[in-house]
């Protein structure tokens, strides 16, 4: 099972015939101990520390369709990538998408946003049984289905969005009710607090995670439909079903007694312990199984995004009709839990 490398100390890392080699250096540049890393092992490499590398290694990494992500080392905030578009994909297949992007791209908005919307009231409403806070839930989840009566109407599909995120946003401190992790608003590069510090870490390693899986199957992460196509190295697909998964994912990493602000060294940086932990919880979380009800068996949380792209490549081709995952009608309510 390929999971993604995270690193976090000062070093080199480098080819060793078809595989990689980490070396740790020490403060005064000495070596302390050099890891061997099979390459098949690994999906994606996340950097958070001061690393080397040459064109050699990001020669074999690009054969191996394998990005790299890089993240301040003072801010844990994205702020580069080495990611290709997917080398593995068909010609046939990207036709028939962009095609679709063509011709058929507010039907997948549409699509895509219902499938949001669902979502998003779906995670609220396992909330809104808690006499502390349910009736402000439920008053939240109720203006969230109200503004979803204007996807229709409504010609700037982002700004639509972001007054979605941001009514869902505005049950955090009720949910999470933590003085040490007060969400108060939404705030980015740079994060205000420690709560906006990891809800961009958990977005941005779900992100990784969706054009990484993306990469394994033959889309073309460059096309997508609610993000425009541009010539910035953000993938737009990628983007699109991330927000799919985001509901979840964001209350399941967020909301974990395991994070605490011991694990920050400042209001928004992880230390590097809590870095560890933060990486260690997301990838178990990742590979986590649950029920899932259609599909009569368990299954990752990982592996239901890469089913989320093959519905994606079917509906291309027309076998069947696109319909987004919807939590609610997966998911077994009484084993799943956030």
């Amino acid at each position: 099972m390929s999971s993604i490398l995270s690193i976090n100390k000062r070093g080199k890392l480098q080819r060793a015939d078809n595989s990689l080699v980490f070396v740790e250096y020490g403060e005064s540049g000495e070596i302390i101990k050099k890891i061997k890393i099979p390459i098949l092992k690994i999906s994606q490499i996340d950097i958070y520390s001061k690393v080397d590398f040459d064109s050699e290694l990001l020669y074999l990494l690009n054969s191996y369709n394998i990005g790299i992500n890089f993240f301040h080392n003072y801010t844990n905030t994205h702020y580069g990538e080495f990611n290709m578009w997917n080398q593995k994909g068909s010609e046939k297949l990207m036709m028939k998408q962009f095609d679709c992007y063509l011709n058929k791209r507010s039907y997948y908005i549409e699509k895509f946003y219902k499938g949001i919307i669902q979502n998003l009231i779906f995670v609220l409403s396992k909330y809104q049984k808690r006499g502390d806070i349910g009736k402000d839930i439920t008053i939240i989840s109720k203006d969230i289905r109200k503004k979803s009566l204007l996807i229709n109407s409504n010609d700037n599909y982002l700004l639509f969005e972001a007054s979605i995120w941001k009514t869902f946003y505005s049950s955090i401190d009720k949910i999470i009710s933590k003085p040490e992790f007060k969400f108060i608003k939404r705030t980015k590069r740079p994060p205000e607090n420690r709560m906006n510090a990891l809800i961009s870490l958990m977005n941005t390693k779900l992100y990784f995670t969706v054009n990484s899986i993306i990469k394994s199957t033959k889309l073309d992460n460059r096309i997508g439909f609610i993000h425009e196509l541009t010539d910035t190295s953000r993938f737009s697909l990628a983007l699109d079903i991330a927000e799919l998964f985001k509901p979840f994912f964001i209350l399941n990493n967020i909301n974990n007694k395991k994070i605490t602000s011991n694990d920050f060294s400042n209001n928004v940086l992880l230390n590097e312990f809590g870095l560890s932990k933060i990486n260690k919880l997301y990838f178990e979380f990742l590979n986590q199984t649950v029920y899932v009800k259609n599909l009569k068996r368990k299954v990752s949380f990982k592996h239901l995004i890469k089913i989320e792209c093959y519905k994606l490549i079917k509906s291309f081709y027309n076998d069947k009709e696109y319909q987004p995952i919807n939590f609610k009608e997966v998911f077994d309510e009484d084993n799943f839990n956030i």
